[in-house]
This record gives structure tokens, C-alpha cells and sequence, in this order.
């Protein structure tokens, strides 16, 4: 039961870190114009895309553990 709550909470944290990105790529229409923001706005969509990256990874290693004992 708590490896369902574990996937659960890891999936709620991917869908909020794919809005949290697809909110980013947006402000690029709406957002200030400024090369200071677009390079902040840029940093910000790639510390995103790693943490997702990151969160992909972890289920994998999880079950690699697992297969291992």
C-alpha cells in the first residue's frame, strides 16, 4: 500500500512540475520582453526539465533494487 501512496505522490509531483513547466513556455507570449527575463524564464524551463528527468529516473531504480535482493 504505501509503494501505491509512493507512486501516487511521485505522479501528483510530475503533473505539477509538467504545469509548472507549460506555464513557463507560456509566459513567453504574455511575460515581460526583457533579455533578463527570457534568460531567467530559459534557466527556470530547464531546472524544470531536469527535475522531471530526475522523477522519471527514480521508479526504475526502484525496481532495479528490487530485482537485485
Amino acid at each position: 500500500m504505501a509503494s501505491d501512496e509512493q507512486q501516487e505522490s511521485a505522479w501528483q509531483r510530475r503533473a505539477r512540475l509538467r504545469l509548472m513547466l507549460q506555464r513557463i513556455v507560456l509566459l513567453r507570449e504574455t511575460g515581460p520582453k526583457s533579455a533578463v527575463w527570457h534568460r531567467a524564464r530559459v534557466k527556470a524551463m530547464w531546472r524544470l526539465q531536469e527535475q522531471l528527468a530526475a522523477d522519471a529516473d527514480l521508479p526504475e531504480q526502484s525496481t532495479k533494487i528490487r530485482d537485485e535482493q
